[in-house]
């Protein structure tokens, strides 16, 4: 009889290997310490004169390997300095940068002197040249009449107002003196002031209002009844020629005699762009 015979194992069609992690061996020995870095400052090793502004100057140093072309440097009794070439290892060609602080043209600076990294002068921002405007009242008293505002306006200077030349923000200022001439008043009254913009779309200078109240008097009255400060505000606007004016209105006028603005001004200060 013959039995047949059979493998009892098939191999993989793909063999697959497994690492099996070992034990961790002993540390090794340190190894050596690196090479000192580059100090980051140095100092003179010869006397030099300061050049003026937007020259050049070569200095010498104990060592210039922590220097860059374009690099700043500050040193004292000099100022900030621009390293333009490095000429060696103990040699470097500086300019002289016309900055605000940069005031010692032919000072003697001695050997021994720091020499260290710097940072760059700020760029100062640039403001257009806008100069402030003001408008003062002179010559005969404006009469305040009448619920509705009018400008004020003075027989001499005129209307009270001023055009505004740049766009930008502005502070905005404005007062006027009022004078009781010989008044009576029946009842109390509330005299207002305003800023208004006549143009460009006409409207109230927002929150540059005032108001007050007359005292009820049948006896005439003639006295400086008080000074009527506007609040100072901030104006933005995108125009250059907006006109602004002072406004005044009295709810009812008086009995008799009359409420008088002897002095004002208006100012306007350019702030910022």
């Amino acid at each position: 009889m013959s039995f047949g015979l059979q493998e009892c194992c098939v191999p993989c069609s793909t063999p697959e290997t497994v690492n099996i992690q070992g034990l961790a061996g002993e540390d090794g020995d340190p190894g050596l310490d690196g090479a000192d870095g580059q100090s980051a400052f140095t100092v003179t090793t010869l006397s030099f004169l300061v050049p003026p502004t937007s020259n050049n100057v070569t200095i010498a140093v104990a060592n210039t390997g922590f220097m860059a072309v374009g690099q700043p440097l500050f040193i004292p009794g000099a100022g900030f300095l621009i390293v333009e070439a490095i000429i060696s290892a103990i040699a470097v060609e500086l300019s002289y940068p016309n900055w605000d602080s940069n005031t010692h043209t032919g000072e003697v600076i001695d050997p021994g002197t720091p020499v260290v990294c710097a940072g760059w002068q700020p760029v100062a921002p640039s403001l257009p040249a806008v100069d402030n405007i003001s408008k003062y009242g002179s010559g005969t008293a404006h009469t305040i009449t009448g619920a509705s505002f009018a400008a004020v306006t003075f027989g001499t200077s005129g209307a009270q107002q001023i055009t505004i030349t740049a766009a930008g923000t502005w502070l905005l200022t404005a007062r006027a003196r009022v004078d009781f001439v010989a008044a009576t008043f029946a009842a109390v009254r509330t005299v207002s002031f305003k800023l208004r913009r006549t143009n460009n779309t006409a409207g109230d200078v927002a929150n540059a209002a005032t108001a007050f109240k007359t005292p009820l008097s049948a006896s005439a009255l003639t006295y400086t009844a008080l000074d009527a400060v506007l609040p100072g505000v901030q104006y933005v606007t995108a125009n250059v020629d907006d006109v602004i004016q002072l406004q005044t209105a009295i709810d009812t006028d008086p009995g008799a005699g009359s409420v008088q603005i002897v002095e004002a001004d208006l100012v306007a200060i350019y702030l910022h762009a």
